[in-house]
């Protein structure tokens, strides 16, 4: 990806000029304002938190696992956001058919082949990731579970689930509904460790058979669930709302 990356940015620097996607007007079609695009970025970065927390939790201590993952999280999100940027941008000053997918946009710029390659690389190592992490969750609801059996299931559904008609033309969406499910989610995670047991857990019984003090009840946590539907259903989310009513827009009595 570095190297393509980095052809890519060349052949770009000498057709066009940088200058010209600071200039570019608002595209009117995808109803992005600025606060949408926030939003975007936010809920992409939440979304890869617990993923990274199923690989750095064997690091050697804390330090060097908050430190290779802001760098590694933030070195990958630089170079494909910008790309994906610089790509999508002269792809719409050149009058390119929009689409999301980036190796139609990149053969389009004569990136057809090592584009494909790339893309179905990385996508393959996101969704081993997206189905490891996920196994990983159930286990943790079943421990007793084979690790194969979980696996299988997610990645079956995702299969069927890819194969949904016209699931690109919602992507965007699908982003700004992860947002909505995620940060409410690790705000709660982040102030039950911060603010309830002031940073200290108790590792012994976390790992015990039975969960010990942090079992609640019989797994359940019900004060962290009541918060966790309090913070999805407070806000509501215009940008997709429209699109997938309901999915965004929660309403509490």
């Amino acid at each position: 990806m570095l190297l393509l990356a980095g052809a890519v940015f060349y052949v770009m620097g000498q057709k066009f000029e940088f200058a010209s996607l600071l200039a570019m007007p608002t595209e009117p079609r995808n109803e992005i304002t600025p606060g949408i695009a926030f939003d975007i970025v936010i809920a992409t970065a939440f979304s890869w938190i617990p993923l990274a927390a199923d690989y750095n939790r064997n690091c050697r201590s804390q330090g060097v696992a908050g430190v290779g993952t802001w760098v590694g999280y933030v070195a990958a999100t630089l170079l494909a956001m910008g790309l994906g940027a610089t790509v999508s941008g002269f792809s719409v000053l050149t009058g390119m058919e929009q689409t999301y997918d980036p190796a139609v946009l990149l053969a389009g710029f004569g990136f057809g082949l090592p584009a494909a390659i790339v893309v179905f690389l990385s996508v393959m190592t996101t969704n081993v990731m997206c189905v490891y992490s996920a196994s990983l969750s159930y286990l943790n609801i079943s421990p007793k579970t084979p690790f194969w059996k979980p696996a299988l299931c997610i990645g079956v559904l995702s299969i069927l689930g890819s194969q949904i008609p016209g699931i690109l033309d919602n992507f965007q969406s699908f982003l700004l509904v992860i947002g909505s499910v995620f940060i409410p989610a690790f705000a709660v995670l982040i102030a039950d460790y911060f603010l309830i047991h002031r940073g200290d857990y108790a590792v012994d019984e976390l790992l015990s058979e039975d969960g010990g003090r942090y079992r609640y009840l019989s797994g359940f946590n019900p004060a962290a669930f009541l918060a966790y539907g309090l913070a999805r259903c407070w806000p509501t989310t215009g940008a997709g709302s429209r699109r997938w009513p309901g999915a965004l827009r929660c309403r509490c009595s």
